[in-house]
Formats: C-alpha cells, structure tokens, sequence
C-alpha cells in the first residue's frame, strides 16, 4: 500500500510540475507570438497588403489573395468573444527557425483554431504558413482528461502507467536489499528506468512506439499546453531481468559471503 501511495504521488508530482513548467514557457508573451497575433488581427480586418509583402516565396503561389480572404471569412464571421494563445513551439534547422504559433478564438456558434507559422532566417522573418481549423468546443474541452467513451484497451493502459511504476519501486526496494555479487549499484538504477516505450493519446486513443526512449519509473504523464494528454509506457527490462537473476544470487549468498559493491 505505501509503495502505491508513494508511487501515485510521485507521478502526479511530476506531471502536475512538468505540465506547470510547460504551460509557463508555452504562453509567456514573446515577439514571435505577438507577431503572429498582429498577422491573424490584419487577416480579420482585411488587412491584406503587409501579409502579402511578408510571405515567403515558397508558399506564394498557396497563399493567394483568394485563400486570404476564405481565412477572413472564418476569422470574421462574427465579433470574437476572446482569443488566446493555445500552442507556441519552434523548431531550429541549420540557419533557419521556425515558430508553430497557435490562437484560439471564441465565437458565439463556435471555436477557431488559427495557427500561424513564422521563419526566420538570416535575420529575416517570413509567413511559412497560416492554418486555420473550425472547432465543436475548446481545446481545453477537448483534450481534457475523461474517462468518457474509453475504449477497454485505453483503460488497460491507462492501469499499466500506474501499475509499471509500482512493481519497478517495489522491485528497487527489494534490490536494495538483495545480495548482489558485482555491480549492485548498476543494478540498483538499472531497475529503476524502461527500456523503450508505448505513447498513447488519451484524448484520439491511437498508439505509437518509441524505440529510443529511457523512461524514469517506467511511465509518464505528459501534456503539451491544451493538447492531448500523452501516457508513455516503457518496458520494466531492468526489474524483469532482476527478478530472473534473484533467486540465484540470494542462494549464491546463502553459501558464501557478501562482496557486493
């Protein structure tokens, strides 16, 4: 019971404060943001002619005067009840970066997802991109965390993110304590971490596999500002292969010394 205790607290300890750091850098006031505020701000007023100038030329033939005004139509169909920022990412190739920046606007009928992407390179910024998305409900509301329509296999993994963490404390616990011949310090953190890992979002359900990834207890809970929530699963290898080696080295010590390190 305290090992699960204890797990349970250490997880939502660590999602709570990575979420909260997240959230803090994610929507902290920057000059890329407000630039992209003031685009979507001349993209409602009609403001065509600074948008136009600040394109970049790989995405002028896309980003017509005709698909300008499709965008206005979606932005200004009515006064917006409020807007904020959602999503503000980047992304750094060589000499050239790139900023992800999302809005989200309320409408009497409805919610709008606008995102617009900026670049910049060798000291010059341009419009990579503007995406706007029509929405049944916030993303808050989207994304939050429920256990409504889950299918069985979501709530299957759902209880493994929460059990994996408990049988890889109990299993460092039992480690600690067990006469290890070479390395035991090696083996006292090699339990403690998954080799690989599952990630599902929790608000689509779909699953991929993370191949290179070292997972800390195994599990995580993961949120990027108002997206979905993402659960990681790695795979216990450490604490399965103590498990296999255990019985061996407690009969091993039965008959000899201690010599562990």
């Amino acid at each position: 019971m305290r090992v699960s205790i204890l797990a349970g607290t250490l997880l939502l300890t660590l999602a709570v404060s990575g979420c909260d750091s997240q959230r803090a850098g994610m929507f902290a006031p920057t000059a890329e943001s407000k630039a992209a505020e003031r685009v979507l701000g001349e993209i409602r007023e009609g403001n065509f002619a600074p948008i136009a100038a600040a394109i970049d030329p790989s995405i002028k033939a896309q980003l017509t005067p005709d698909v300008l005004k499709q965008l206005q139509t979606l932005l200004a169909r009515e006064p917006a009840k409020s807007h904020k920022l959602v999503g503000n990412g980047i992304e750094k190739f060589n000499d050239l970066t790139r900023y992800g920046i999302s809005y989200e606007y309320e409408f009497e009928s409805q919610w709008i997802l606008a995102q617009v992407v900026l670049q910049t390179r060798n000291g010059r910024q341009t419009i990579a991109g503007i995406h706007v998305q029509p929405l049944p409900q916030s993303l808050e509301q989207l994304n939050a965390f429920t256990f409504f329509g889950k299918s069985a296999i979501e709530f299957v993994f759902l209880g493994l993110t929460i059990l994996v963490p408990v049988f890889i404390i109990w299993t460092a616990i039992v480690c600690w304590r067990t006469p290890i011949p070479k390395r035991k310090w090696l083996w006292r953190i090699f339990v403690l971490v998954g080799l690989t890992a599952f990630e599902m979002n929790w608000t689509s359900g779909a699953v991929q596999f993370l191949l290179f990834r070292v997972q800390i207890l195994g599990a995580g809970f993961l949120r990027n500002g108002y997206g979905p929530w993402m659960l990681q699963l790695g795979v216990p290898v450490g604490a399965i292969l103590f498990w296999t080696r255990r019985k061996a080295w407690v009969e091993r010590a039965e008959v000899a010394p201690d010599v562990s390190g």
